[in-house]
């Protein structure tokens, strides 16, 4: 599952969460400023900014909300290892 890293007040994280509400995806959100100890990891990891995308404990997408919007679906599915290629061949 994707897992979206925000903050109060943070329109970057509301674009993000928009983008993948939009195209399906489902996601666990947690906000750093209702938990320090994950704040202090995401610091750790050299993060200052949010949100931050991670799946599966890495980073999903570099750039946060700006780098999601120039993924596609897709591309996204991808990253995720869920994308299904479509065998029907169109004439």
């Amino acid at each position: 599952m994707i897992t979206v890293y925000t903050k109060d007040f943070c329109p970057f994280c509301v674009q993000a969460k928009k983008q993948l509400d939009t195209m399906g995806f489902e996601y666990e959100e947690i906000n750093i400023e209702a938990d320090a100890k994950t704040r202090n990891w995401l610091i750790e990891q050299g993060h200052r900014t949010m949100p931050q995308i991670y799946h599966n404990d890495k980073v999903l997408v570099e750039g946060g909300a700006q780098g999601l919007a120039q993924l596609s679906k897709d591309e996204i599915s991808m990253r995720l290892g869920t994308y299904t290629f479509d065998t029907r061949l169109v004439l």
